[in-house]
Parts: C-alpha cells; sequence; structure tokens
C-alpha cells in the first residue's frame, strides 16, 4: 500500500458540488481573460438571483462550474481559467481530508484510502492514479 498526501487530481467534484463566489476586481480579469467586456461576461457567467455587491455567485451549467471542462478520456476535467481561477477555487485545497476528494478518487480511479493515509485498492489502479498525478505535475 502507498501513503498517499492527495493532492487534485482533477475529478470535477468540487466544481461541480460548490458555488463559486467571484469577487467584481476577479469578474474583471476574467472577462479581460476571456476576451469579452465585463457587462458581457457579468451576462453570461453571474448568477442573477444573486447579484451581490461585491461579490457575485458564477452560474451553474449543468450543474457545474461553467469554467469545468468536459471529462476526457482518462475521466478527469480541467479548469479553463485555471491561471486566473477565484480565490476561493485557489483557497480550496484538496486532501484525505475532504469528502469530495475520497468520493472522486473512488469513482475515478477505484480507490479509497484508509485511516493511516494509505491507498487501498488494486495495484493496476494505484499505477494508473500515480501515473495521473505524475502527468499533471508536468
Amino acid at each position: 500500500m502507498t501513503t498517499i498526501n492527495l493532492t487534485c487530481f482533477r475529478c470535477g467534484i468540487c466544481c461541480a458540488r460548490y458555488d463559486v463566489p467571484v469577487r467584481l476586481d476577479e469578474a474583471a480579469r476574467l472577462a479581460e481573460f476571456k476576451k469579452v467586456n465585463i457587462k458581457t461576461w457579468l451576462a453570461e457567467y453571474c448568477n442573477p438571483a444573486w447579484p451581490g455587491v461585491r461579490y457575485i455567485l458564477l452560474k451553474r451549467v449543468d450543474g457545474r462550474c461553467p469554467f469545468l471542462s468536459n471529462q476526457s478520456e482518462d475521466g478527469t476535467r480541467s479548469c479553463q481559467v485555471h491561471a486566473m481561477r477565484p480565490r476561493a477555487c485557489r483557497d480550496w485545497q484538496a486532501g484525505v481530508d475532504k469528502t469530495d476528494c475520497l468520493h472522486g478518487l473512488q469513482e475515478l480511479f477505484r480507490l479509497s484510502i484508509d485511516n493511516l493515509g494509505q491507498l487501498i485498492g488494486s495495484q493496476s489502479d494505484i499505477d494508473q492514479f500515480e501515473e495521473a498525478l505524475d502527468d499533471f505535475s508536468k
């Protein structure tokens, strides 16, 4: 068994589970990143039910963050605005203490983690997971 310090492995569970608050200055940077004016960006990506004064909420598309990509062949997803992602996303840390991460680990790699932080599953599934983590770090 392999003891693990869990890092993000792009399952997208957190991006589908949580509403993302965005500061207005972050919205302006995201609009610039997407090459649209701020009014267009707010209309396209802001949840109109919660316009906020200093913060807005991102609109959910198909039950998830609008910037979360569709699943790739290996089941992982990626953030289309990762370089400019909002602070709420930057502050969220993957870990063995997060139910979302444990769910994603089971869903994508058929693995779980015991109370000592060791991966539980077939060696081939563990190898596939570790290979995916190596690919993400490149």
